[in-house]
């Protein structure tokens, strides 16, 4: 191992690093082959490796990768590996080799952090753990100390108990015989000292938290918010309950208005109660709530829902009521209030849920008395206190359920529309409206309330494009429907980012989503372009991400960004998805070669993975009901029939390992978390699994796959599930055998019944089904092209509704003369008139400010003009003569400069980016 770089290696490559630069990654790998024919230059072969990489050409890159590693590296040559073995899941090769290499020149400092660094990535604590040991006691150096608490920490939480509990234990005694001074304390540092002794447990806790007392502790608790709740869970962990209440007492007195302040005061209060006879709340601690709110003038929410649910808990926990009738507190008067004084708010029915499943039958009635008699959708306040108070109608189960109410929450909708605004970034808040609709509509048992929820949807979706929730049943509705196109087209719609692929890709990924055909290309291009990018660059950034936040002495951060890793690497969606493709590949039979090789990597990775490893990220309150009814249509539509979790990883992964011929622990014979169908494929791999020759059994639980269906999503499910059976005994068992001719009879005759009865039923329910694999085309469209009579009359009273202004932006025909249009046009020429005559800015004297071309006279016309807020008007210089029709319609998003004689037509939407220039006409 050579750590000296070799100048003359990098002159021979000097072509492939151009290649490189310039993007041709094709052009770089030729490069470097011609340079490695004629001399075996590791510094090639990583570049090589890195361009192979580029083009998605993992398993060359990796073969590549294997032949430098017999070969003498210099650092140049491990700068360009450390860019290539993460993302080939060789990360810990890549630190051995750092290792080797900074023990070979022990003096090179920058190689020693280095291997360091290269270890954390890696995960490889406990080897990083002795080599800042081994620091710290030669230079006695604060940072290497706190550096390895860090990492002695991060390996505990990789380890089970008692292994976590006697990692810790071995570091205290470092601890012990190198005891913190308090005003060495930092930020950072005080975070990961009290981390660490929490971890600890109680034993050392009390005399770590003793340190806090101090003054420098103190100061820094006292300035940060994270410190602060990491002494009180040190609190909790030490049973310091009292220091606890008081803290938080204190903290409120003092203004601060923190819910999970408030709220922790309020559980200590009923905790505090809940262990007296008399079960009374503490007049103390009711009264500091109280004067809180009245402080606040009962216009806080925070201060006044730490009233109302301490009123709840009370209600909750059976507790003495006597305290808090003494400081006028009911909880029906709490709500009623609230909602009076905060229901023009969005969050307004979300902050009052809790508080109003505590109210009984008859104080639901005397709150539904308090609704507004008449809904005022004039304005965005008037609409969302209309959305509030149908959503509170629904929760406490007044007048939900019928035809009457959901053509009441479309109407609602469509008038808001007319008066609100459509936000490009998030929702309307009408929007719930037509979920309320929607849910209205839809029972989630039957075919036909599926298929009309899915039209008011549908309808929903192209008024307001921001209308996530909606959009989202949508994707289910038509999924469990079989409309698996119409579905993909709408879940593209919604444009996931990041972190939200692994979250929210469950809602557009269901069972169904890899039966092959065009829905296996369109899941295939989703994985590839989305999910598998994101995933691959998760395993790439989050250990440099976790590295600088310790090589910058970020400790606060590090536990939380180690955690996020893990639910990254060992994601349920992204094993779920891995094996749906791989499932795909098999049904449709494309898997050769590389996509073999790379399919058992990947069922390998799964199978080794434990099964309390599995992280489960999927968000499933991404879409809100209202009430027990609109609860039980999510449940049926989101859990996927029944929920795909670790069990059915373990399931398919040991399917597929009968498929690959590997070797698994324990074979999987349960049924938990799977259909009928998957359990049968469970079943029968089993029998084949016992015996390849004897297909008796197998044969038996073959047919078990033709079960009676009751809707397109199951008999499309059935059918998948007995192809893939097919293809794995066709694979498995012997083709020379006797018994073998009879199966795949039975086979072909199996699948022969199998298509049979899907064609059948697909044609007499008319659903939209795409199998372009079977031996028989479907695909029939014609559910989606009826309309319902309900959505006709809306859409028609919409657009008879619709005004001249609303058609115009919309692109629709309008009328111009219409006399709103053309007073808005006259208003506007007037402004414009005065700007194109206003005289431009004085030229500054000696102790004038600087020149502002457009001077404040011009700049309050520009106000008017566009209808600009908030000094808005400031980031924009437009030199007159300017033209325009309405300036309402004009949005700019920041800083704006105009040269002279342009001209706007904005009788649509126009938006202005910022930092934008446009020249002279």
């Amino acid at each position: 191992m050579a750590a000296h770089k070799s100048v003359f290696d990098q002159y021979l490559c000097n072509d492939i690093y151009n290649a490189l630069d310039t993007g041709n990654y094709t052009s770089a790998v030729s490069k470097a082959d011609q340079v490695l024919r004629q001399k075996n230059i590791p510094l090639a072969g990583a570049l090589r490796s890195f361009a192979l990489l580029q083009l998605d050409r993992d398993e060359e890159a990796q073969s590549q990768i294997e032949r430098i590693l017999m070969l003498n590296l210099d650092t140049n040559v491990l700068a360009t590996l450390s860019m290539v073995m993460p993302r080939l899941g060789m990360s810990k090769q890549l630190a051995e080799l750092y290792v080797l290499a900074s023990d070979a020149h022990p003096k090179d400092q920058k190689l020693a952090k280095e291997a360091l660094t290269s270890l954390v990535k890696a995960g490889m604590y406990q080897r990083a753990q002795q080599s800042l040991l081994k620091q710290f006691k030669s230079k006695k150096d604060p940072e290497s100390y706190w550096r390895y608490l860090q990492l002695v920490v991060l390996h505990s939480q990789t380890l089970k108990s008692p292994g976590s509990k006697l990692a810790l234990t071995v570091a205290q005694r470092l601890v012990k015989d190198y005891p913190v001074q308090a005003e060495q304390f930092t930020e950072e540092t005080l975070s990961l000292y009290l981390h660490f002794h929490i971890l600890l447990g109680d034993e050392y806790l009390k005399a770590a938290l003793q340190l806090l007392d101090q003054p420098r502790p103190k100061e820094l608790i006292g300035n940060s918010v994270g410190l602060q709740f990491l002494q009180r869970e040190a609190w909790e962990a030490s049973k310091q309950h009292d220091y606890i209440l008081n803290d938080c007492k204190a903290r409120i007195v003092n203004g601060d208005r923190n819910w999970a302040v408030i709220e922790y005061f309020v559980q200590l209060l009923v905790q505090e109660a809940l262990q007296k006879d008399s079960r009374e709340l503490s007049t103390d601690g009711i009264a500091t709530l109280v004067e809180a709110a009245e402080k606040d003038k009962w216009n806080d929410r925070g201060s006044f829902l730490g009233a109302l649910e301490l009123c709840r808990r009370a209600v909750q926990e059976k507790l003495s009521k006597a305290f808090l009738k003494s400081y006028n507190l009911d909880l029906l008067e709490l709500v009623v209030k609230y909602c009076s004084r905060f229901d023009s708010r969005a969050s307004c029915f979300d902050d009052i849920r809790p508080y109003l499943d505590a109210l009984s039958e008859s104080q639901r009635k005397i709150l539904h008395t308090k609704a507004p008699k008449k809904e005022d959708l004039t304005s965005e306040d008037g609409i969302a206190r209309c959305v509030n108070w149908q959503k509170i109608a629904c929760l406490l189960n007044f007048n939900t359920g019928s035809s009457n109410r959901c053509g009441q929450m479309l109407s609602y909708y469509i008038e808001s529309l007319r008066h609100a605004r459509l936000p490009n970034t998030e929702m309307q808040y009408a929007d719930d409206l037509l979920l309320l609709a929607t849910y209205s509509g839809t029972d989630a048992s039957d075919e036909e309330g599926q298929i009309f929820a899915a039209l008011i949807a549908f309808f929903g979706v192209s008024q307001s494009n921001r209308a996530y929730h909606v959009r989202l049943l949508l994707v289910r509705l038509l999924l469990r429907l079989g409309a698996v196109n119409l579905a993909s087209e709408q879940f593209k719609a919604l444009g996931l980012k990041a972190v939200q692929w692994d979250t929210a890709s469950f809602f557009g990924l269901d069972r169904n989503t890899a039966f092959g055909g065009s829905i296996l290309r369109a899941n295939l291009d989703y994985y590839n372009n989305n999910l598998r990018a994101f995933y691959a660059q998760g395993q790439s950034e989050l250990p440099e991400v976790v590295s600088r936040a310790f090589n910058n002495n970020k400790f606060s951060q590090i536990s939380g960004l180690c955690e996020f890793e893990r639910c990254v690497f060992n994601s349920v969606t992204r094993a779920i998805v891995d094996l749906d493709i791989i499932r795909a590949k098999i049904v449709t039979q494309q898997l050769t070669g590389a996509s073999m090789r790379q399919a058992i990597s990947t069922v390998k990775r799964i199978i080794t993975t434990a099964e309390d490893a599995f992280h489960d990220q999927r968000d499933y309150s991404l879409i809100p009901s209202f009430n027990d009814r609109g609860s039980q249509v999510l449940k049926s539509l989101l859990q996927d029939r029944p929920a795909r979790g670790a069990d059915y990883i373990k399931a398919m992964s040991n399917i597929l390992s009968l498929y690959f011929n590997l070797d698994v622990v324990e074979p999987y014979e349960g049924s938990e978390g799977l259909t009928l169908a998957e359990s049968n494929l469970v079943h029968f791999t089993t029998s084949l699994r016992r015996s390849r020759d004897d297909t008796t059994e197998a044969n038996t639980a073959l047919h078990g796959f033709l079960q009676n269906t009751s809707d397109p999503f199951a008999t499309l499910h059935t059918a998948w599930i007995g192809i893939e059976g097919v293809r794995i005994a066709s694979k498995t068992i012997k083709s020379d055998t006797e018994q073998n001719n009879g199966f795949s009879d039975s086979v072909v005759d199996c699948i022969v019944k199998i298509e049979q009865k899907l064609i059948s039923k697909i044609e007499n329910k008319s659903a939209t089904i795409d199998l372009d694999h079977l031996r028989k085309k479907i695909s029939q469209d014609q559910v989606f092209d009826k309309t319902s009579d309900l959505i006709s009359t809306v859409c028609k009273e919409r657009a008879e509704n619709l005004e001249e202004v609303s058609k115009m932006l919309k692109g629709l025909a309008y009328n111009p003369l219409d006399q709103e249009l053309v007073q808005q046009r006259i208003d506007v020429r007037k402004l414009i008139h005065a700007f194109n005559m206003s005289p431009p800015a004085n030229f500054p004297g000696a102790i004038d400010p600087p020149l502002d071309v457009t001077g404040s006279d011009r700049r309050k016309l520009l106000a008017e003009i566009f209808h600009l807020k908030d000094g808005q008007e400031n980031r924009i210089d437009i030199e007159p003569p300017l033209w325009i029709d309405y300036g309402i319609n004009v949005t700019f998003e920041g800083s704006f400069y105009c040269n002279f004689n342009a001209t706007f037509l904005d009788c649509g939407e126009i938006t202005i980016g910022n930092k934008v220039l446009f020249g002279p006409k």
